[in-house]
């Protein structure tokens, strides 16, 4: 079983070993999966200021710069299809073909979200519906 580490500016970052862990389960049959070491609120405003100077520089990316990293986003997420699936399967304890339809899915969404009118609204499985995180975010 994995113990998770954080992802700030780009890099796995340890958490100490004293802190205490929430587990990660697999939903389908309830085995723990991992376990999620709780960070402090010093280690979330850290995280949070990095990822607000890593937006500011973003913010001044061309659009065209913007969208060729969704594509390669894209390119990636086909690449490694299987072992995504693999992951869905694990952590949303969704059998092999519904992990692979959430995958296609994303890719899907992923290949139109460069254009300026995005979907405010995805079903994301058989009468149950989500707002996209985009969809209340101001549009450069």
């Amino acid at each position: 079983m994995s113990r998770l580490q954080n992802f700030i500016n780009g890099a796995y970052v340890d958490v100490p070993e004293d802190r205490p862990t929430v587990p990660v389960t697999n939903p389908a049959d309830g085995s723990v999966i991992g376990q999620v070491p709780e960070s402090t609120r010093e280690d979330v405003d850290e995280a949070v200021k990095i990822a607000a100077a890593a937006q500011a520089k973003w913010g001044t990316q061309t659009y065209k710069a913007r969208v060729q990293c969704l594509f390669k986003l894209k390119a990636l997420m086909e690449e490694c299809q299987d072992e995504i699936v693999q992951i869905i399967r694990r952590e949303h304890g969704k059998n092999v073909a519904e992990g692979k339809a959430s995958l296609l899915k994303g890719i899907q969404k992923n290949k139109t979200r460069h254009k300026h009118e995005p979907p405010e609204v995805l079903e994301v499985s058989v009468g149950r519906r989500q707002e996209l995180p985009w969809a209340v975010l101001p549009r450069p």
